[in-house]
């Protein structure tokens, strides 16, 4: 069963050899409670808590879920740049044929070389539409 945050909160305080105390009317009340009724926690002396063992092991898997997710975020965003990169580099390519193009078609038609470009790239546009489909 995951933890919310405020229980992880109270798990990591408890962990680090605090006690809890049961304040009702307080952020804390409840999620301490939760805990106690998982057997994550228990009551010693007057309204005071601490982890247990199966605390200990809750706190411990949901910080080993946290890095798992984190180890795959880390490594969505490497995917993402890889992407990018790739990107950026095909569509360099992409310019420099078109820029050539139109310098060619600038000498074939004696237009200006400005107007063979958005002529080229209107076309390319309507090809490349016409190829994603």
């Amino acid at each position: 069963m995951p933890l919310t945050d405020d229980e992880y909160s109270c798990l990591m305080i408890m962990a680090e050899g605090q006690n809890l105390i049961a304040m009702r009317d307080t952020r804390w009340y409840r999620p301490l409670m939760s805990l106690h009724a998982k057997d994550f926690c228990k009551g010693i002396g007057n309204e005071n808590y601490v982890i247990t063992q199966r605390g200990q092991a809750a706190l411990a898997g949901h910080e080993e879920s946290l890095n798992g997710e984190l180890r795959q975020m880390i490594t969505k965003h490497g995917e993402i740049q890889e992407h990018r990169q790739a990107v950026h580099a095909k569509m360099q390519e992409a310019l420099a044929a078109v820029v050539a193009g139109a310098r060619i078609a600038a000498l074939t038609t004696g237009k200006s070389e400005t107007a063979c470009l958005q002529e080229m790239l209107r076309e390319i546009g309507l090809r490349g539409q016409e190829m994603l489909k």
